[in-house]
């Protein structure tokens, strides 16, 4: 029998080198570029640098043609023919990486949102802010937009870190006299832009994308119960030059 053999007096048995599992990074080079494994990994680096998962469908990123293959996957998805692991990989990266809604809408959404954790931002007041950037301009119409959006594009703007005294109308109404606040200040914003003050005729009525409001006497109600109002209600009126009494009646 022979037998296993014997090492010098002093030396010792030398031991397995442990296994060691391959680096994330090592391991995405080792992919193929053509894989759904390398395509995931270019989303979520994507998903980091950008904040979302929606580029054109042209874009290209660290040379891949990434915008194509999320399309691909949004038309799969969208048929019912994306595998479900991959359909879960990609909403780990992004709940929202196939919207409902109009892609630029969340890409100007993200915009937003990096950028209120850098600054401050703010609803525009006036037509003038409105312009400043094509960002003042969006917020503008998101302002304008609210009541039509979907539950969830409410949602992510009432999450949005906004300053200023218009950031309530970017909430979502916890009531129904919220809604109707609301409703008053959008109309109140779009008559004070076309005639520069808030004084309005008691009996007027403010036309709002279709909707008729009777601006006049939500004017003078609000001045009524002017102490049930919250701080940001009245912040909010003051801003748009709400006065606690009309000096004079407007024609």
């Amino acid at each position: 029998m022979d037998r296993p053999p014997t090492l010098p007096r002093g030396s010792r048995q030398p031991h397995p080198r442990p296994h060691r599992r391959p680096h994330p990074a090592r391991h995405a080079l080792d992919t193929p570029h053509d894989s759904t494994e390398h395509f995931l990994h270019l989303a979520r680096a994507y998903a980091r640098q950008h904040g979302h998962l929606v580029p054109p469908t042209t874009e290209t990123f660290r040379g891949q043609a990434l915008g194509s293959w999320l399309a691909d996957q949004r038309r799969l998805g969208c048929a019912g023919a994306l595998p479900a692991p991959h359909r879960r990989a990609l909403a780990d990266i992004d709940r929202y990486w196939n919207p409902p809604w109009n892609h630029q809408w969340q890409r100007s959404y993200a915009h937003a949102l990096a950028e209120s954790r850098r600054r401050a931002l703010t609803v525009p007041l006036t037509r003038a802010q409105a312009r400043a950037d094509p960002l003042a301009h969006w917020l503008d119409r998101q302002f304008d937009a609210f009541p039509g959006l979907t539950r969830a594009q409410r949602d992510l703007l009432g999450g949005l870190p906004l300053d200023g005294p218009l950031a309530l109308g970017l909430r979502r109404p916890r009531s129904s006299r919220e809604v109707a606040f609301c409703r008053g200040l959008r109309a109140a914003r779009q008559y004070r832009r076309r005639h520069r003050h808030l004084r309005v005729p008691d009996h007027h009525v403010e036309t709002f994308r279709g909707e008729r409001v009777h601006l006049g006497a939500w004017i003078a109600a609000q001045r009524d119960r002017l102490p049930e109002l919250t701080p940001a209600e009245i912040g909010a009126l003051e801003a748009l030059g709400m006065e606690p009494r009309p000096t004079a009646t407007a024609t």
